[in-house]
């Protein structure tokens, strides 16, 4: 058996995408068991969700373990992010703070100055994901009203 406490840690992204990869590779032939520890949402996306046992925290003491509901093999490591690993929203806290913030000060706005507002926040400030089809869903609601 061969224990890894989060091997990823210090690795960029490019690198944590390839661990599971190598292990499996040197291991192939071998009749080993591997246990990897990790807060790495992208190593999740090598492993299927019945390899994966997630440890609920309480006062710093291990309350509960469970396997994932999402399926994790291939998945999108911001739905790791949040459906395992608990993280409010995939987004960083200040992006997610500002964009909160502007769509909040909208609605002190007139109808014709919330929409430029929310325009401007579609096209030139939030990537592609769930806050730009927040703002988009929010400028259909405003042309049906």
């Amino acid at each position: 058996m061969i224990i890894l406490d989060e091997p990823e840690v210090h690795f960029n992204d490019f690198w944590k995408r390839q661990i599971v990869q190598l292990l499996d590779a040197k291991l192939k032939d071998r009749h080993s068991h591997v246990l990897i520890t990790t807060h790495s949402s992208i190593t999740l996306t090598d492993v299927p969700k019945e390899d994966i046992v997630v440890l609920d925290r309480n006062n710093n003491y291990t309350q509960s373990s469970f396997n994932p509901t999402l399926r994790t093999f291939g998945a999108d490591p911001s739905d790791i992010m949040v459906h395992v690993f608990g993280a409010p929203h995939p987004a960083g806290a200040s992006s997610v703070h500002r964009i909160e913030q502007e769509l909040e000060n909208s609605l002190n706005r007139s109808p014709h100055e919330r929409r430029e507002v929310l325009e401007e926040l579609l096209n030139n400030v939030v990537a592609q994901g769930y806050w730009s089809y927040l703002i988009r869903r929010e400028l259909q609601t405003m042309e049906k009203e």
